[in-house]
């Protein structure tokens, strides 16, 4: 078993030498641009079908096209909202079945499910659709969920328990499938006093800087077919 902490042993999040803010915005514009661009090209190609054929089987193919494209692009702009953005000040919780709705559809359909565990709060078991957190641990959730995701590559489940009080809740993520592990491409970057902030990494930065910033920290363990991310 292969133990590690995914935080930097540093009082500050991660810079780099433009600066900390300018490189995460314009790397989440450019990830946010990389994921709704698919739907949106779609979209387009579902438009010009419905232009060029006149049959009714092939325009409804182009409208069914269209119905998925959008869903999905309405979709990735909910989360990006949420899980980057600065959120509104109305409400200072965000209820699990909404963040189970933004985030199950991203996350590999198909190949990797979701195992959602009630929240335990204040001794009392609370069913899932029922439950809230704190909008700042939502952020931190919606983040974690998609990194943990890349862990199991060739799909399997993810087990998310969340306890204690829904204002400060403890999140334990148990990702299970053939040849599980955590990149070095996610490790090193998260571990590194002068971390090189790519694409390919600025969630699992994010991620960091968001727990730092509730003052918590992000704690793996590495199994043979296994790897959990606790949020300590």
């Amino acid at each position: 078993m292969t133990k590690g902490t995914v935080s930097p042993n540093r009082s500050d999040p991660p810079e780099s030498p433009s600066g900390p803010d300018v490189d995460l915005a314009a790397l989440l514009c450019s990830r946010l641009c990389h994921d709704i661009i698919s739907p949106l090209g779609a979209i387009a190609n579902g438009l010009e079908m419905l232009e060029e054929k006149e049959d009714e089987e092939t325009r409804d193919m182009a409208m069914a096209l269209i119905r998925k494209s959008t869903d999905r692009a309405l979709t990735i702009l909910q989360f990006a909202r949420l899980a980057f953005g600065a959120g509104s000040s109305a409400g200072q919780s965000i209820r699990l079945d909404r963040i189970r709705t933004l985030v199950e559809p991203l996350i590999k359909p198909g190949r990797i499910t979701l195992d959602w565990q009630a929240i335990a709060h204040n001794s009392t078991d609370k069913t899932i659709d029922g439950s809230s957190i704190d909008k700042n641990y939502a952020k931190l959730l919606l983040n974690i969920i998609p990194l943990v995701g890349v862990t199991i590559p060739r799909g399997g489940e993810i087990t998310i328990t969340l306890t204690g009080d829904e204002s400060r809740p403890d999140i334990r993520l148990d990702a299970r499938g053939p040849d599980a592990r955590l990149p070095d491409n996610i490790i090193t970057p998260m571990s590194s006093e002068t971390p090189q902030i790519d694409t390919r990494n600025i969630q699992a930065v994010l991620s960091v800087a968001l727990a730092h910033k509730l003052g918590r920290q992000l704690k793996w363990d590495q199994h043979s077919d296994s790897v959990t991310l606790h949020v300590l």
